[in-house]
């Protein structure tokens, strides 16, 4: 009778060791594969998408509004200036087929997850001709793990999704108001450093100017042809103020900054030029092309930081009327002394 009673007690604990090992595969299983389920009812095509809206709380002058004109992407609240084209690509592709694990379609929790409230961000996409397509709303990242809030503003389901959706935003902490830099073109000109032949930098009137010199080819015994210049290599002469030797390294230094001039956010086209600093400015600098042309770029007052506005000076370029902020650091590997430039004694 005992062992019978062992026997069954045994019988027992092994059904429920494998009843726990099997709800513990299942668990498992569901957090390795979460059940997650598209979060917007939308079918669009890229290229129909004529305009995106990211703006928070009521619409003002904050939103950012990128509209598609036929040959780029424009910000239509930040003077039409043109935008990014790979990162607004990058945010609809995100929102093409967004998905996400549901959590609640109860409204009154809707601001435990950062939704529905006044200040609410949102993302709205509109189609060839100029119809919403959609609307997502997007919330609080949540206090453990990876992922964002969202939902469709058309209902109250709350979706976690974990598409990275802010980081397409340019939002890295969470959400916060929309920042038009983000979306922005600021590439301000990129040019080969080889099709640069000579640089002037003026300082209140006075020039500093250097050009490269090229190894002079070797031609063969008995050979009359003209040698093409290698113009891969170079040394740089300074010829104002006077006609010196100058630092191969320190003039590149010069070379590198004027081929490739990013700036950090733009500024009104149609502001009194005297109040950037850029009427009659007192740094001026102009790069001689490999083709005969020239580029100029004037540097006019610094601009403190603000709200959503970064510190850097004020510039423009010879190409069109756009007022750029730069950093400082460019404007500073531009403009050197002509003591600066010189080879080490």
């Amino acid at each position: 009778m005992r062992n019978r009673n062992l026997i069954i007690l045994a019988v027992v604990l092994a059904l429920l060791i494998t009843i726990s090992v099997v709800q513990k595969a299942g668990r498992n299983h569901a957090a390795s594969q979460p059940d997650t389920e598209p979060v917007l009812n939308a079918e669009f095509a890229p290229e129909d998408v004529n305009r995106v809206v990211v703006a928070r709380g009521e619409p003002d002058s904050s939103d950012v509004v990128i509209e598609r004109l036929p040959d780029q992407w424009v910000l239509r609240n930040s003077w039409s200036h043109r935008a990014d084209a790979k990162r607004i690509d990058a945010l609809i592709e995100v929102l093409q087929d967004i998905r996400g694990e549901f959590r609640s379609d109860d409204p009154a929790v809707l601001a435990d997850y950062g939704l529905g409230g006044d200040d609410a961000l949102r993302v709205s996409i509109y189609g060839k001709d100029w119809q919403e397509v959609f609307s997502i709303e997007i919330g609080k990242k949540p206090s453990r793990g990876t992922g964002v809030f969202v939902r469709s503003p058309a209902g109250d389901a709350v979706f976690l999704t974990r598409a990275d959706v802010l980081g397409r935003l340019g939002m890295y902490g969470g959400a916060t108001d929309p920042k038009a830099t983000h979306f922005m073109d600021l590439a301000v000109r990129e040019t080969d450093r080889a099709d640069i032949e000579a640089i002037t930098t003026w300082i209140d009137g006075e020039a500093t100017a250097i050009e490269k010199i090229y190894p002079q080819p070797e031609a063969a015994a008995g050979d009359t042809a003209i040698a093409p210049v290698d113009r891969s290599t170079w040394e740089w002469r300074i010829t104002e103020p006077e006609r010196r030797a100058a630092a191969k390294t320190k003039c590149d230094v010069v070379l590198g900054a004027l081929a490739k001039v990013r700036a950090v956010d733009i500024d009104d086209p149609d502001a009194d030029l005297r109040g950037y600093g850029l009427w009659r400015a007192a740094k001026r600098v102009e790069a001689r092309m490999a083709d005969g042309s020239v580029f100029e770029m004037r540097f006019g007052n610094e601009r403190e930081a603000s709200a959503g506005s970064p510190e850097g000076v004020y510039m423009m370029t010879s190409a069109d009327r756009t007022v750029w902020v730069v950093r400082k650091g460019v404007v500073d590997q531009i403009f050197k002394k002509t003591e600066d430039l010189l080879p080490e004694e």
